[in-house]
């Protein structure tokens, strides 16, 4: 493989993105994705400033995690920072970034003689071609002080709604674009491919009363280059928009705009044109187009994530906990009914309340997916429908990461308490001891996506065996709660980081309905009880939580 030294293609002028960056990807369902991002600024300042730092990250993996739910990818290592580049009240260079090099004639390249970008390349090569930083960016610090751009600040929240600011994640957005490949490598000066041979991107573009860029000459392309007459003819961009797309090429020719952006003409506004227009959270054209240069899109993610700063690094994976397929239930008719706890001490990561346990709502089965094997067949968890004092207060900006993904939400209200519980479809168990499980208590709150956010586990389907179901296959909808490991009554928590988060589901076509089973035996710490499932109600999953 021949390798190009570091390539920063262009600048990102006020109103104009320049190129770069990227976070997180998704993973094929062989290619389980490793992000590793790599914050290079000192600990005090940029994305490890002790004010601002918390908030330039979350817009950092919230952008990246758009990019996730419709790129299939490997290992990508980013290395990202935040520095004062300067400005004046009515212009500033809002960042600059690229790819870190570009790769040809590697194992697995799909076009021989052609640049491809580091990290497109070790995809198709289908291992790391290089022991560094496949995307390197770095943005603006100074957009947030009253010098640079005046009161125009960077606005970091997820919402899109920047007012007068500049949209962070917009701006991630486009510069993940660029480090993806949505650049070209042509001469401004002499139309010349770089060092000889032909980039993927530029092998995309054409001029109708000329031809590809490919068949062109130097000079051709050169003149191509500032005619107002480029355009996207790739099959994906082509099938999608139904004619060929047309491309940024400005008379005279701009340095760090021309020829990487689609025009500004386009209706409505594309994320990868060359001025900022506002908190645009939509790639848009610019994923056919990335499949017209070779990464594949659509997959099913499974995460594993690894940041690092200056002065730390850390690795989180998924706790070792089972799924837990949850029936809705209702109290078998004449048996002893639950009766209420009234004044139960819980204390999550959220509050602590004094909460009544009011009724059973559901029963949560240990479940294997894809053929896994469990945990701990024995110890389920039931539901209790609870109220507690004082009123929940609402959170926002959670990062929540699943085997299905990741995805930022915010909670509305508290739902349920689970308790680890026995169950027996024969006779009353005895309620499981403490000290044979590893499981928690937890508290459970209503949740609903943030806008924007994208949703990879939306669609998903699963098949799911429990104690009550073989091999049912089951569509994944929207992630309806997130579960707290939590204290009762000053007893403790186990595991502080393992989570659950449920999502609704629905059996697919075609698939048997849920035999309803009467007076299931349970019991646990409030007492024992006599259950019937009625349907399937929540996949529960192993998660992680990341506050913003």
């Amino acid at each position: 493989m021949d390798r190009a030294s570091l390539f920063r293609p262009s600048l990102l002028a006020l109103g104009a993105f320049g190129l770069f960056t990227v976070f997180a990807l998704s993973a094929t369902p062989a290619q389980a994705a490793q992000i590793v991002v790599h914050y290079s600024d000192s600990a005090s300042e940029g994305f490890n400033d002790p004010t601002l730092g918390v908030q330039r990250r979350a817009s950092f993996e919230f952008a990246a995690s758009i990019w996730a739910s419709t790129l299939a990818a490997g290992e990508i290592v980013v290395d990202a920072a935040m520095d004062p580049l300067g400005g004046s009240d009515s212009s500033a260079v809002l960042g600059q970034a690229g790819a870190a090099l570009v790769a040809r004639d590697f194992a697995g390249a799909p076009l021989a003689g052609t640049w491809y970008p580091i990290a497109l390349a070790n995809q198709l090569a289908g291992t790391d071609l290089a022991p560094e930083a496949d995307i390197i960016a770095t943005f603006n610090s100074d957009v947030d002080n009253a010098t640079v751009l005046g009161s125009t600040d960077w606005y970091y929240g997820t919402d899109g709604n920047a007012g007068s600011d500049i949209d962070f994640v917009a701006v991630l957005l486009h510069e993940l674009g660029h480090g993806l490949g949505f650049f070209d490598m042509i001469d401004q000066t002499t139309g010349q491919w770089y060092l000889g041979f032909p980039d993927v991107y530029g092998l995309n573009l054409i001029r109708p009363d000329v031809g590809q860029f490919s068949a062109m000459s130097d000079a051709e392309r050169l003149d191509a280059i500032d005619s107002e007459n480029v355009f996207w003819n790739g099959a994906n961009v082509v099938t999608t928009s139904g004619s060929a797309v047309k491309i940024y090429a400005p008379s005279p020719y701009l340095a760090g705009s021309s020829i990487s952006h689609w025009d500004t003409s386009l209706s409505p506004n594309e994320l990868m044109e060359p001025y900022y227009a506002g908190p645009n959270h939509d790639a848009g054209l610019a994923i056919d187009a990335l499949q017209d240069i070779g990464w594949t899109a659509d997959s099913t993610p499974t995460t594993t994530v690894t940041s690092t700063t200056t002065t730390t690094s850390t690795t989180t994976t998924l706790p070792p906990m089972d799924s837990f397929l949850c029936y809705k239930v209702k109290e078998t008719k004449r048996t002893p009914k639950f009766i209420p706890v009234r004044g139960v001490d819980l204390a999550d990561q959220f509050e602590t309340t004094a909460t009544d346990v009011i009724k059973p709502e559901v029963l949560c089965n240990p479940a294997a997916l894809a053929g896994a094997p469990l945990l701990d067949a024995e110890t389920h968890l039931v539901g209790y429908d609870i109220q507690g004092t004082p009123q929940h207060a609402r959170r926002k900006m959670i990062l929540v990461t699943s085997a299905f993904g990741a995805v930022f939400v915010s909670t509305t209200e508290v739902d349920q308490l689970l308790v680890p519980s026995a169950k027996s479809l024969l006779s009353e168990p005895a309620a499981p001891d403490s000290d044979t499980h590893d499981l928690d208590r937890f508290k459970c709150y209503d949740i609903k996506r943030m806008a924007g956010s994208p949703a990879p586990h939306m669609g998903l389907q699963v098949t799911v065996v429990d104690q009550f179901t073989t091999a049912k296959t089951f569509t994944i909808s929207k992630a309806k709660r997130l579960c707290n490991p939590v204290d009762k009554n000053g007893t403790g928590i186990k595991n502080q980081v393992g989570h659950l988060v449920c999502y609704s589901l629905k059996p697919t076509k075609k698939q048997p309905k849920h035999v309803q089973r009467v007076g299931v035996y349970v019991a646990n710490e409030l007492g024992p009880g006599r259950l019937d499932t009625r349907k399937e109600k929540l996949l529960c999953m192993p998660a992680l939580k990341t506050l913003y």
